[in-house]
């Protein structure tokens, strides 16, 4: 993907990214405030990185890969609790089938939201919330723990 035509896309996913847990923190989640803590404006002081390969943290090592497409790019909030991860070229169905391989990792679904061309998620599992969000062959992978 062009890389300007990708920060401007993956921009407004994480602002849709960083809206559905502050949205729905009130709806089931753990109760420790994690996912209200982030706001947006942090989410998008943080610098984009290009790493060349799916990165290595603690973070990511909560959540498996996904089986297809690429990684674009990533935000490492992990001193506050968070981490953005952007996947391109993956297909609806992968991403649906990613959202299987969550919940079969132990993830639990606390919010679903879906169209004919896009969705998002968002899960809990031991205090950690993702969120995950489909569009237009771009998935937006945000973790939070309850450091955020």
């Amino acid at each position: 993907m062009n890389r300007g035509k990708g920060k401007l896309a993956a921009c407004l996913a994480a602002l849709l990214i960083a809206a559905v847990p502050m949205g729905c923190a009130g709806e089931g989640t753990s109760g420790d405030g994690a996912a209200a803590a982030l706001s947006a404006e942090e989410l998008l002081s943080v610098e984009i990185e290009y790493p060349a390969a799916w990165p290595e943290n603690d973070l990511t090592a909560l959540v498996p890969q996904p089986g297809e497409g690429e990684l674009s790019y990533v935000r490492d909030g992990s001193d506050s609790g968070w981490y953005e991860i952007v996947w391109e070229e993956i297909s609806m169905e992968a991403s649906e089938a990613y959202l299987t391989a969550l919940e079969e990792a132990g993830y639990t679904a606390l919010h679903t939201d879906a169209g004919e061309t896009s969705m998002g998620t968002m899960l809990e599992k031991n205090g950690t919330v993702l969120s995950v969000a489909y569009s237009e062959g771009v998935l937006n992978l945000l973790i939070i723990t309850g450091d955020a």
